[in-house]
């Protein structure tokens, strides 16, 4: 995804040197800026999903060893998983 968007960018770099049409080449900026601002955007939720599942282990793990060194059950800790 990453490839292709830079590939795009240097094709228009090198199609702006060529005289493209000035409405064709602003056109084709904006579709490549929607590009990267989805890029972006997914790059972002994978970090927040990645995040959200490290803090749940780290939670299920502090709630296992803090009953357990309470003498109780861990079932509580379910819904840290």
């Amino acid at each position: 995804m990453l490839a292709a968007y830079i590939d795009r960018v240097r094709d228009m770099r090198a199609k702006a040197g060529a005289g493209l049409d000035p409405k064709a080449y602003k056109d084709a900026m904006k579709t490549l800026e929607d590009e990267m601002m989805n890029l972006k955007n997914t790059y972002e939720r994978e970090l927040s999903r990645l995040r959200l599942k490290d803090v749940k282990q780290k939670l299920h793990f502090n709630c296992k060893f803090f009953f357990g060194s309470i003498g109780l059950s861990d079932r509580f800790c379910f819904a840290f998983q």
